[in-house]
């Protein structure tokens, strides 16, 4: 079964071919190991052996040949469902399908084991896992320990232990290195949109042009970060820098979510991966998922949500970009997009230049933005416009002041029942209704406002003003706690590891067990009967 990610799909006939010259090269290569080389169909002894010394080195080299050996391969610093998919891909390659087995313990039959392995938003693979054989390498079994953790900095850990003879030793090695290979540049995850718990979606359905930005953040936009994601190799000629952070802050409604949905599009337009990572996402993970990746952007939502559960929330974003800044590299492609509703929980220190290269102040109220999202918004799944005419522009924006995105948005849409229930223009909406329905959204505007006034105060007292002050003041050791954490954190998750890994060898270990003393049983049973006999 060749890869779905190649070029050319082979015939068994070629995988078969390829592979008996592989089998006669390393074949010949381990017996150059003890002085006799093969010619073609001859066999040739070195000056000077006695042939009684030649059959001697052949019979050692069959016997060599023929030990059992049992080999472990660590698959790290990838997803346990990239590295699986790559080991059935690259085997599958060169050697043909790989197939799961069913086994016998002294509970009974154990059928064939295999996961589901989504490789994009509509497609999936099946991989099998468990006990497995390659039919054109009959010598050889494998177990696949697949094993994947939400804790874990990976997103989990793949093993696969070999189990060979000895003259297959060389076909193990290259396994393992066309395995790798075949993961460093064939990943599932690039240039694909995926969320923090690594499930796929569809960022192409979607129209860039739905989303209507202020100048100001249409330029910033496009100026700071689709900039880099569009022209990438003129950013490295003229050795610009791809590290990228932007903080963009907000009331509730004002596009920051919608933004992702634009980034995803045009990242994976230009081949870059893309990342959103929801409130409460393991932050180590998503930063080496990012670094693996790149160039990739990473979206994170709420960033006061972030904050691991020994930080404070004012420190989300501090312990976010300490994090990457242990991670990445000055010449690593990797943008890191940062939003919250709530800028005054922003630890001062990561206001100062250097720490974040962008700041944006998301739902600004601009009259021109609003007459341009009504016209975007006010359309038939068609896209021809609902509107009656021209909107009396004066009165549309007094009636929608000050209101972000998603109020204008929301009245547009009761702007359209309103023209329903009047029925005298053909259900087109006039500046009328539009006027009526973003009036109706006023004290539900009022209410919301006076609720973010009344959160943004709180980080006035003058508990908040010392409180800021001394974590301005602590902000260097702060830092190095941060740090000194992140490392304790992911000591204990490679320690969960390694007890995951020990189990389940013991679960193994068990297996084994239990079919010897099954096979145990059926030898003394036997041994009875004879003797009845």
């Amino acid at each position: 079964m060749a890869s779905k990610n190649s070029e050319q799909v082979l015939s068994q006939a070629e995988i078969d071919r390829r592979f008996k010259d592989y089998q006669a090269a390393v074949h010949a290569s381990y017996l150059a190991n003890s002085g006799i080389d093969i010619a073609g169909k001859r066999i040739v002894v070195p000056v000077g052996m006695s042939l009684l010394k030649a059959a001697q080195a052949l019979q050692d080299a069959a016997e060599n040949e023929n030990e059992e050996v049992e080999t472990e391969m660590n698959f790290r610093d990838c997803h346990p469902n990239d590295a699986l998919v790559a080991f059935v891909d690259a085997v599958g390659d060169t050697f043909g399908a790989v197939l799961g087995m069913s086994r016998e313990t002294f509970l009974g039959r154990i059928p064939a084991e295999a996961v589901s392995i989504p490789i994009d938003h509509n497609q999936e693979r099946i991989c099998p896992v468990g006990l497995v054989q390659i039919p054109s390498l009959p010598d050889i079994k494998f177990n696949v320990k697949y094993m994947p953790s939400d804790s874990h900095p990976d997103g989990g850990l793949l093993d696969i232990v070999a189990y060979y003879k000895r003259k297959d030793e060389q076909v193990i090695k290259d396994i393992e290195r066309l395995t790798k290979d075949h993961l460093a540049s064939n990943s599932i995850f690039t240039g694909k949109a995926v969320t923090s718990d690594f499930r796929f979606w569809d960022s192409q359905d979607f129209d860039p042009e739905s989303v209507v930005y202020s100048k100001k953040e249409r330029s910033v936009l496009e100026g700071e970060i689709l900039s880099a994601i569009r022209f990438t190799d003129q950013y490295r000629l003229q050795n610009m820098s791809l590290k990228i952070g932007m903080l963009m802050y907000g009331n509730y409604g004002s596009g920051k979510s919608l933004t992702a949905r634009l980034l995803a599009y045009y990242a994976i337009q230009h081949r870059w991966s893309f990342m959103v990572a929801r409130p409460g996402a393991n932050v180590i993970q998503v930063l080496n998922f990012a670094r693996r990746q790149q160039p990739c952007v990473v979206f994170f939502e709420d960033i006061e949500m972030q904050a691991p559960d020994d930080t404070e929330r004012s420190e989300g974003v501090s312990a976010i970009i300490n994090e990457a800044d242990g991670i990445f590299g000055k010449k690593d492609a990797v943008i890191l997009v940062m939003t919250t509703n709530f800028e005054n929980k922003i630890n001062a220190a990561m206001r100062r230049a250097g720490r974040i290269d962008v700041f944006l102040k998301t739902g600004e109220y601009e009259a021109e933005r609003t007459i341009n999202l009504i016209k975007t918004v006010a359309r038939n799944k068609s896209g021809e416009s609902l509107l009656a005419g021209e909107l009396d522009e004066d009165e549309v924006v007094k009636a929608a002041q000050d209101y972000p995105p998603a109020f204008i948005v929301l009245g547009v849409k009761k702007a359209m029942q309103y023209a329903l229930v009047r029925q005298t223009t053909g259900n087109r909406i006039t500046s009328d209704d539009v006027v009526a329905a973003m009036e109706s959204l006023r004290d539900q505007f009022a209410w919301m406002r006076d609720g973010d006034e009344g959160k943004k105060a709180d980080g006035t007292t003058i508990e908040g003003i010392i409180a800021g002050v001394i974590r301005e003041a602590l902000s260097d050791p702060l830092s190095a706690v941060s740090r000194d954490m992140a490392r304790v954190r992911h000591d204990v998750v490679s320690v969960e590891s390694q007890v995951n890994t020990a189990r389940g060898e013991i679960d193994d270990a068990k297996d084994e067990v239990k079919e010897d003393i099954g096979q145990a049983t059926r030898y003394v049973a036997k041994k009875i009967d004879n003797l009845k006999k």
